[in-house]
């Protein structure tokens, strides 16, 4: 059947965070996916902390070297993953429950995740513990991006319009949403599950402070706006 997800974590020093992560990964009751840890270069035991789930995920692949943020970690696993779909995971996040990749790709909602390029669910925010419910119009995205860890995106889509971004620090996230939501060809899907647990903090809220993240943002709209104009065309 081959394998239909591929997980991808960025990490770097997250000895501390990486476990709980995993740990959600080997509950699932879908087993049909594989996990690429793509570090970048840790110095603590973040190295150690993965390979001691290598007995439980056998689909397990950890690569660690320098690179160039998260973006860049991203993009090396988007090109080794052998899943006809992909999710990115922050080493301090989790899937909600046991049941999840089951419901994606086995369940209620499989026929739907074929028929689409993006599939995203709702996500639970920690530690405020509210659940952000992300059912996006197409003006609702040029105004705020989608939680990327509630999203499954058909891996040959997002390779498509080049991945992520590097020259970006917070949001390349978000230009990519933007491209492929701008894609006529992309066939986008909101289901009402709760796929995952994101927590407040890390790279990006740490990163978010004017006027870098303002600049990125401005830089993001204005493609918002080329792309909107070329899908019409």
């Amino acid at each position: 059947m081959g394998v239909a997800l591929s997980v991808v974590i960025p990490t770097k020093d997250a000895e501390e965070m990486l476990a709980p992560c995993l740990a959600s990964l080997v509950a699932q009751q879908f087993r049909g996916f594989e996990v690429l840890v793509m570090d970048g270069g840790s110095t603590d035991t973040t190295l150690a902390v993965a390979e001691s789930f290598r007995g439980e995920l056998p689909a397990l692949r950890v690569l660690s070297e320098d690179d160039g943020g998260i973006y860049e970690a991203m993009n090396r696993g988007l090109a080794l993953a052998c899943g006809r779909f992909v999710m990115f995971l922050g080493s301090d996040d989790a899937i909600h429950g046991p049941t999840v990749f089951h419901e994606l790709f086995a369940g209620r909602y499989r026929r739907l995740v074929q028929r689409k390029d993006v599939v995203y669910g709702d996500v639970k925010i920690v530690p405020d513990c509210y659940t952000l419910h992300q059912q996006f119009s197409y003006k609702g995205l040029a105004k705020r991006n989608l939680c990327h860890q509630s999203i499954v995106y058909r891996t040959a889509a997002l390779r498509s319009v080049g991945g992520f971004e590097v020259m970006y620090r917070a949001l390349a996230d978000w230009l990519a949403n933007v491209r492929l939501f701008c894609t006529p060809s992309v066939r986008f899907a909101h289901v009402p599950l709760l796929v995952c647990r994101f927590r407040m903090g890390g790279f990006h809220v740490h990163y978010a402070e004017p006027p870098a993240f303002y600049t990125e943002r401005d830089t993001v709209l204005r493609e918002f706006l080329r792309w909107d104009r070329l899908a019409k065309l």
